[in-house]
């Protein structure tokens, strides 16, 4: 009986296994790459159902799927998740032109102001407590603010 025709199914199989491992260490591992590794091993099993390569083709096919895939999920990691940080860390970036309430006079260029249940250190001009200022920057955790008007 002839088994080389079943060989090439059993690699087949062999890099379908890979594959499904390679994802399951994704959910533990961070950085989104065994991903991409799985899938040029799924994608290498098929091309070894395909035409029958011998492992010496078929490594050469993965690697090159490797960096393909890899490549591009890296373009496609940029393209839909951004370079930065996500807007929950990058709050105060959202906070030049909302207006604020002093809760304390700014005395001497400092004062404190109320936004959002929060009170937040607040440098600006000299203005008394229940003032609204706009907020032109932020400096850390510091709200540079200027009248309004």
């Amino acid at each position: 009986m002839n088994l080389e025709p079943m060989a090439g199914f059993l690699t087949f199989w062999a890099w379908w296994v890979a594959a499904l491992v390679l994802a399951a260490v994704e959910t533990v591992a961070p950085g989104a790459f065994m991903l991409w590794l799985g899938i040029a091993a799924g994608l290498t099993g098929f091309v070894t159902l395909a035409t029958g390569l011998g492992w010496e083709g078929q490594l050469a096919v993965f690697a090159i799927l490797a960096i393909v895939s890899v490549l591009w999920g890296r373009k496609w990691a940029k393209r839909h998740q951004g370079s930065g940080p996500s807007s929950v860390s990058r709050r105060a970036d959202q906070l030049p032109g909302r207006a604020v309430v002093l809760v304390e006079p700014i005395l001497h260029g400092t004062g404190r102001a109320e936004l959002d249940d929060t009170v937040w250190l607040v440098t600006g001009p000299d203005a008394p407590a229940g003032t609204v200022m706009r907020i032109v920057r932020t400096e850390g955790a510091t709200l540079i603010v200027e009248h309004i008007g």
